[in-house]
């Protein structure tokens, strides 16, 4: 087997990509991080980032008014800035998510 150096971790060349393999490729690249787990910072910021994705294919998909969807996500996520609420934040941590520094 062919041995390749990939970043932090190690690669070898002919072995199937299984999720195994993958998770050991993220263990080696994050070699301080037992485990890498999502607290609510992460899980409100990736939730902000997939609405305003989805707002933007309703809008190419249906209408222009969709765009009001992500005008209130960049509302919100100023307002947080600003205030330190997040009611994002507030339905994760019901939720069971870990806090983070922010949260």
């Amino acid at each position: 087997m062919t041995k390749y150096e990939c970043g932090a971790g190690k690669w070898y060349g002919n072995k199937p990509m299984t999720s195994g393999r993958i998770m050991e490729w993220i263990r080696n690249f994050y070699p301080n991080e037992e485990k890498i787990e999502m607290t609510i910072d992460k899980a409100v910021l990736s939730f902000a980032g997939f609405m305003v994705l989805l707002s933007l294919v309703l809008t190419l998909a249906f209408s222009e008014w969709w765009l009001l969807l992500t005008a209130f996500v960049g509302v919100n996520l100023l307002q947080t800035g600003f205030t330190g609420f997040c009611p994002a934040a507030k339905i994760f941590k019901k939720l069971g998510v870990k806090p983070g520094p922010a949260f």
